[in-house]
C-alpha cells in the first residue's frame, strides 16, 4: 500500500506497491530564459533569449520522466512547461504545482518554479513572491517574480507525506554587470528567511521536509558557511556535506565543461566524483533535509549525485549549448519509512 519506483520503464504509469517507499528526486535549474518583445513587436522575436530554449524544453520531458518528483527553476513561461510535459514518457502526465507570479508577460516573468510528481498526487501547494528582487536598473531578477514554492506529495501508507520546498534566490546583475556588492548577500539572506517562513507555515507535523534550490551562494565561502548555519539553526541539514563526495560543483557547466562534468564510468548517468578543483566553479544548488520529528517516518539518503544532461550533437546551437542547462542537476535517492 505504499509507493515505490522499481522499474524505470514504468515512468509516468503510476504507483507500484511495495513494502518500502524509495523515491528518486531531481532538482534542476533549467536555464530556460527568454524575454519576449512586447505587443506588436513580438513578431520580430525576443529581446533576449538563451540558446535553443524551445529545443531544450522538448528534450527535458523524456529525461525527467524517470523521477518520482522533480523540482525545476527558470521555467518562466507556460510555453516551455507545455513542451516539457508534451515530451513526458508514458500515457500518464505528472501532477504539477507552479510558483506564484505572472507568467509569460513581457519583462515580468513568474517565479520560474515548477514541481512535478510522477505517480503520486500533489495534495496541496502554496507559493510566495519575495518582496524585494533587486533594482530594475541593474538586476534582471527585479523583472521576475522570484520566490518559493511548497508542495505536499502524498506517500500512501506512510503516515506522513513529502513536502518539497523549492526556491531560486537573487543573483544580482544581468542588466548592468557591476559585480558582487555587499548588499547582494543581505538580500539573499532576507530571501532565505522568507523561504524558511514559507516552509514553516506550509509544514504539517509528521511530513518529511526537503528544501531545494539555486541559492546563488557559493558553498565554502563565508556566505555559504553562514547559509549552512542559518539552515541548521532552523532544523535543516546540508545533504551534500553529509552524503556528497568532493566539492559538488553545480556551475558553471558551460565554461568549465568536462573539467567538472566528466562522466562516471561506473554509472554514466552521473558526474565523476570527486570533481577536481576548478577556478570559477561553485556549488550554488543545495538540498536541505529537515530534522526528523517524532511523528514523521524515518528517512535514509541512499544516494546524492550530480547529473548533467548532454544534448545530441546535431541539436540546434549545440556548439554554444552542449548541455540542457548551465547547471548540474541534483539527483537524490531517499528511502522513507521501514
Amino acid at each position: 500500500d505504499v509507493y515505490k519506483r522499481q522499474d524505470p520503464t514504468r515512468a509516468g504509469r503510476g504507483p507500484v506497491l511495495s513494502a518500502a517507499v524509495e523515491l528518486t528526486l531531481l532538482f534542476a535549474n533549467t536555464f530556460l530564459l527568454r524575454v519576449p518583445a512586447p505587443g506588436a513587436l513580438a513578431r520580430f522575436g525576443h529581446l533576449h533569449t538563451k540558446p535553443a530554449v524551445a529545443h531544450r524544453a522538448d528534450e527535458l520531458g523524456p529525461v525527467l520522466g524517470d523521477y518520482d518528483a522533480v523540482a525545476l527553476c527558470e521555467v518562466f513561461h507556460d510555453a516551455e512547461l507545455h513542451r516539457i510535459l508534451a515530451g513526458w514518457p508514458g500515457e500518464r502526465r505528472p501532477d504539477v504545482a507552479m510558483g506564484a507570479g505572472p507568467r509569460a508577460r513581457w519583462l515580468s516573468g513568474g517565479s520560474g518554479l515548477v514541481t512535478l510528481s510522477n505517480g503520486c498526487r500533489i495534495l496541496r501547494s502554496t507559493s510566495r513572491v519575495f518582496p524585494r528582487q533587486g533594482s530594475r536598473l541593474r538586476d534582471a531578477d527585479a523583472w521576475s517574480a522570484k520566490g518559493v514554492l511548497a508542495a505536499e506529495i502524498e506517500l500512501p501508507g506512510r503516515g506522513g507525506n513529502l513536502e518539497v520546498v523549492s526556491t531560486h534566490l537573487f543573483a544580482g546583475g544581468g542588466i548592468r554587470e557591476v559585480g558582487h556588492r555587499p548588499e547582494h548577500d543581505d538580500l539573499r539572506f532576507e530571501q532565505v528567511r522568507g523561504v524558511l517562513r514559507t516552509a514553516a507555515a506550509a509544514h504539517r507535523r509528521g511530513n518529511v521536509m526537503l528544501i531545494v534550490g539555486d541559492f546563488n551562494i557559493g558553498a565554502g565561502t563565508p556566505a555559504g558557511e553562514r547559509l549552512v548555519e542559518v539552515m541548521a539553526a532552523a532544523g535543516y541539514r546540508d545533504l551534500w556535506v553529509e552524503h556528497g563526495e568532493g566539492p559538488g560543483w553545480t556551475v558553471d557547466v558551460l565554461s568549465a565543461g568536462e573539467m567538472i562534468t566528466a562522466t562516471d564510468p561506473d554509472d554514466p548517468r552521473f558526474c565523476l566524483e570527486p570533481a577536481p578543483l576548478h577556478e570559477g566553479a561553485a556549488r550554488v544548488d543545495y538540498a536541505f533535509l529537515g530534522m526528523p520529528e517524532p511523528a514523521s517516518p524515518p528517512v535514509t539518503v541512499q544516494a546524492f549525485r550530480r547529473r548533467v544532461f548532454r544534448r545530441a550533437p546535431d541539436g540546434p546551437d549545440h556548439g554554444s549549448m552542449p548541455y540542457l542547462s548551465d547547471h548540474a542537476a541534483l539527483h537524490l535517492e531517499l528511502s522513507v519509512g521501514a
